[in-house]
């Protein structure tokens, strides 16, 4: 007999099936918006300052791992990939205004670009995805129509419950032997 798809099968599949084909891609986003964060970072405080703000001893000065400028007409805010000081007055605020045309707004203008159309190839490849799965009420079924999921299905969990001594049970719910429940029923 073959285990039932469950809801959370499904879901855990879908998951498993969707991270090994697009997280290289969304690690790659990651880093290129990291490096876009830490231009404008770079932009707003010179080596020297940084030098001077990291010469500073820890607790000084706010970190955070985040930039936040205007780019393009609108305010962004943009993920370093690792925590950086900032002078108190700037913490949190706009670094900058970068409109379009400058070297900042038009890889944040393809970055963006590349982004929908990765959001897009997702969302397409994750409704691909649902459909087969939920044309199938069993793993055996859907092993045999979609093999190649198979490194994706979860080994099969076995619960194991607590053994309780069914005489206790009985006396808790007020139930005999079958015996005398038959007899009971019976009459």
């Amino acid at each position: 007999m073959s285990r039932r798809l469950t809801t959370y099968l499904r879901s855990t599949i879908l998951s498993r099936v969707l991270v090994h084909r697009f997280k290289g891609e969304e690690e790659a986003f990651a880093a290129r918006e990291a490096a876009l964060a830490d231009t404008v970072y770079c932009l707003t405080f010179s080596e020297e300052r940084r030098a001077m703000m990291n010469s500073l001893p820890e607790g000084w000065l706010p970190e955070t791992n985040a930039v936040h400028a205007t780019i393009s007409g609108g305010y962004q805010s943009l993920s370093l990939a690792d925590q950086r000081r900032f002078p108190y007055d700037r913490n949190g605020g706009c670094l900058g205004v970068y409109d379009g045309g400058t070297p900042v707004a038009v890889t944040y203008e393809t970055l963006r670009a590349d982004r929908k159309v990765h959001r897009e190839a997702k969302a397409q490849a994750r409704a691909a995805a649902e459909a087969v799965l939920e044309s199938v009420t069993t793993v055996g079924a859907l092993l045999t129509r979609w093999p190649e999921v198979a490194p994706f299905v979860p080994d099969e969990e076995v619960v194991h419950l607590p053994a309780l001594p069914l005489d206790s049970v009985n006396r808790l719910l007020g139930l005999g032997p079958i015996g005398q429940d038959a007899k009971r029923d019976a009459s």
